[in-house]
Formats: C-alpha cells, structure tokens, sequence
C-alpha cells in the first residue's frame, strides 16, 4: 500500500504542481504542518482577544476613576 494515493495521475500532478490543495507529504503540505498552523492561528487569535478584554477593562478603570475623582 502507498502512502501517496491520488484519484488519478491527473489528481497527483495538480496537488504536486499546487494547482489544487491537499496533503502530499512534503516540505510544502502536510497533515502535522496544517494542524500546527491551526493551532497556532487559534492562539494568536486568543491573545488578540484577551487584550481587547484587557483594553476595555482598563478602560472602565479609568472611566470610573476619573468620575469618582470629579465627584
């Protein structure tokens, strides 16, 4: 059994020539590569998130400083 199979010699050469996407297990794609650039993106997503959080909070903070401080 090959580790490569592809539907026809048509198939194999357009994801080899990355006229089409998939997994071809080289360098260029592969199943352990798109998982960790999936991660990866998901964490990079968290951390923006979480200083939005962060800003906003902070924001607040000094909202109601500020009014208490007119008080």
């Amino acid at each position: 059994m090959s580790v490569l199979q592809f539907n026809d010699a048509a198939h194999g050469a357009d994801l080899f020539g990355l006229r089409k996407l998939g997994n071809i297990y080289t360098r260029i794609m592969n199943p352990t590569t798109s998982v960790f650039e999936d991660r990866v993106a998901k964490l990079e997503v968290c951390n923006y998130m979480f200083l939005c959080s962060y800003v906003n909070t902070e924001r607040k903070r000094e909202t109601k400083m500020y009014i208490q401080s007119e008080s």
